[in-house]
C-alpha cells in the first residue's frame, strides 16, 4: 500500500465540528474500459471536477484522504494539487469496501497521530462530474448543526429524490466504515441504520448522477455543449 504525505488543514473555521474528506477512486471502471476520473471534462478531468467541488464546498477540511488504484501516479498527481493525501488501494478488484477500509484506516491513524478528533467524514466517490460546491456546503451546513455523533447526511437528488453521494457519518460510524468488505460501501450503513440518525438534505438539482459507460459519457459531454 503506497501512501503520500499528509497535508493537514487545522483551521477552525467548521466551528465546534471538525470534518474530513475520504475520496474513493480505486474502482476498476469495467463498464467504461478506462478510468473515468481521468476522462476530459470542461477545463480538465472528471477528477478536477469532483476535486474542486468537494475542497470549494469544505475548504476547511481538516484531513483529505484519497484511495486510488491501479492509475496510481497519474491521479495521485491531480489529487495533491488540491491537497489530498494519497494510498493506493493494491487489490481494487475487492470492491468499495476494501478502498473505504484503506481510507478510514488512514484517516483516523493520522487523526491519532496528530492528537485531534475528527467529528465527521464525508465519504466521496470519483465519478459524479456533475457535483457542485454548493451541494457540498449545504450537506456540511446541516451536518455541523447536528448533536449527535451518530448522525448520517445525506443528499436527496431531483424530483425522483433518489439518494445518493456524498455523504457525511458522524463519528459513531467510523469502525463500522473502517470494518465495510465488498462494495457495497457506506449503503450498507445507511440501510442499518436507525431512522432517527439519517439527515435528507433536498437537492433540487440532479447533479448526483455517476457516469459509468462509454454511453453515458457520450450524453454527459453532449448535455453540457447545449448549455
Amino acid at each position: 500500500m503506497n501512501q503520500d504525505k499528509a497535508i493537514i488543514n487545522t483551521s477552525e473555521a467548521l466551528a465546534s465540528k471538525r470534518l474530513a474528506i475520504v475520496l474513493l477512486v480505486a474502482g476498476q471502471a469495467k463498464r467504461m474500459g478506462q478510468n473515468k476520473q481521468l476522462l476530459p471534462w470542461r477545463s480538465g478531468t472528471i477528477l478536477d471536477s469532483l476535486c474542486y467541488a468537494l475542497t470549494t464546498g469544505m475548504p476547511d477540511a481538516a484531513l483529505l484522504v484519497a484511495v486510488t488504484g491501479d492509475d496510481h501516479n497519474e491521479l495521485a498527481s491531480i489529487l495533491q494539487q488540491y491537497g489530498f493525501m494519497t494510498v493506493q488501494n493494491n487489490e481494487p478488484r475487492l470492491g468499495q469496501g476494501e478502498s473505504l477500509r484503506i481510507g478510514m484506516g488512514t484517516m483516523v491513524a493520522e487523526q491519532d497521530s496528530l492528537h485531534f478528533h475528527i467529528d465527521g467524514v464525508l465519504c466521496s466517490v470519483g465519478d459524479q462530474p456533475l457535483l457542485m460546491p454548493s451541494v457540498v456546503t449545504k450537506l456540511v451546513d446541516a451536518f455541523v448543526g447536528l448533536s449527535q455523533d451518530d448522525a448520517i447526511v445525506v443528499p436527496v437528488y431531483g424530483e425522483n429524490r433518489h439518494r445518493g453521494n456524498p455523504v457525511i457519518f458522524g463519528s459513531h460510524w467510523f469502525k463500522a466504515l473502517a470494518a465495510i468488505e465488498g462494495d457495497e460501501g457506506g449503503r450498507s450503513i445507511i440501510r442499518r441504520a436507525p431512522s432517527s440518525s439519517i439527515v435528507d438534505v433536498e437537492i433540487t438539482d440532479d447533479v448526483g448522477i455517476d457516469v459509468d459507460t462509454p454511453e453515458e459519457y457520450h450524453q454527459l459531454m453532449c448535455n453540457d455543449m447545449k448549455k
